[in-house]
């Protein structure tokens, strides 16, 4: 957070607040802490479940070269780490046009220049609720204050699959600084949901048995909408049966599957083992097939075509449309977000 206060005075208020440790730069008077040269701090978190990632806090200098030196390295780091990557604060720069209000307009070519660097380090943006800009900069010519959202938080697909809860939230502004505080929560705050409503699963029909199950359901003798509920009624019985229990039989499945393929090389005797293989990767592909279905179904892609095995994509879809989907906070008719 750019405090624009003596950093001793920041260091007893982070000692009040409990935290155990932090990283403090020498402010420049009152332009605030590291606005010149920008800096870069990481960190390695570990979580009680075992979740270990990265954590860089990011305050980007206004200047042009040295902002885009900051992009190589990181960059760099993006080539090279194997872990989930978070970062979070003052980037400096603003990805869209409608991300500014007030001053002159925004460059379009700045804000492409912005969303290309991000995507060449292979991030996403993990938007944000509340209000929509985090910086309050100066009175421009005709009295207007200049409003942007120069921070933001961003992460890669790992970060994300892994905290598919994880929200960002704009903090009110304090007055000792001119940006808004994000507060990055990593589960979720346990909302109560609205029961879902029923929907019929594409990958269940890859199930032969399910197809002969459906047809011996459906009577002739009654009307569709009694029939209907005779179909929703079986199918919520046959997820909890099978579908449920899909990453549990995958997860045999390649375990067997390991265990057949070392033997093939120690046995002469193959032919048994190379039958069981056989069936092993049938049922794998079937079950791959499922899950392929199910997570394109939930992401509501409209333009990819059915048949591409990147369950990772459609996972991550999903993860983005329910957290787009999902309220967090409201906004009352004085402005006021709760």
């Amino acid at each position: 957070m750019e405090t624009k206060c003596d950093p001793h005075r920041a260091a007893k208020s982070l000692k009040k607040l409990g935290f155990d440790d932090y990283v403090i730069n020498s402010n420049n008077g009152f332009a605030g802490v590291g606005n010149v040269r920008g800096t870069i701090h990481s960190f390695d978190v570990s979580c009680h479940n075992g979740h270990k990632w990265l954590f860089t806090a990011i305050y980007a200098s206004p200047n042009d070269v040295k902002r885009r030196n900051m992009w190589d390295l990181l960059k760099t780091i993006a080539s090279n780490i194997n872990l989930p990557w978070l970062l979070a604060e003052d980037f400096n720069d603003i990805a869209y046009a409608s991300e500014k209000k007030g001053g002159a307009q925004a460059s379009s070519r700045k804000c492409k220049l912005f969303r290309d660097k991000i995507e060449d380090c292979s991030l996403m943006d993990l938007g944000a609720c509340g209000p929509a800009y985090t910086w309050r900069g100066p009175i421009f010519h005709g009295g207007q204050i200049i409003y942007e959202r120069l921070d933001r938080a961003l992460s890669n697909e790992s970060w994300r699959l892994d905290f598919h809860e994880a929200t960002v939230k704009v903090l009110p502004r304090v007055e000792f600084s001119d940006h808004h505080p994000l507060m990055i929560s990593l589960t979720s705050n346990k909302n109560a949901r609205a029961p879902s409503r029923f929907r019929f699963e594409s990958a269940w029909m890859v199930e032969e048995k399910y197809k002969e199950r459906l047809l011996g359901i459906w009577k002739k003798n009654e009307g569709l909408k009694m029939n209907l509920k005779l179909v929703e009624d079986d199918a919520k019985y046959w997820k909890c049966k099978t579908l449920n229990h899909m990453q549990k039989t995958k997860k045999e499945i390649m375990a067997r599957l390991n265990g057949v393929q070392k033997r093939l090389y120690g046995q002469s005797n193959q032919r048994a083992l190379q039958r069981l293989e056989n069936k092993l990767q049938y049922d794998l592909a079937r079950i791959l097939k499922q899950e392929e279905l199910m997570w394109f179904q939930r992401s509501r892609s409209k333009w990819l075509a059915d048949g591409d095995k990147n369950i990772k994509y459609y996972h991550l879809k999903t993860i983005t449309r329910r957290r787009r989907n999902k309220t967090v906070m409201l906004k009352t008719s004085n402005g006021d977000w709760t």
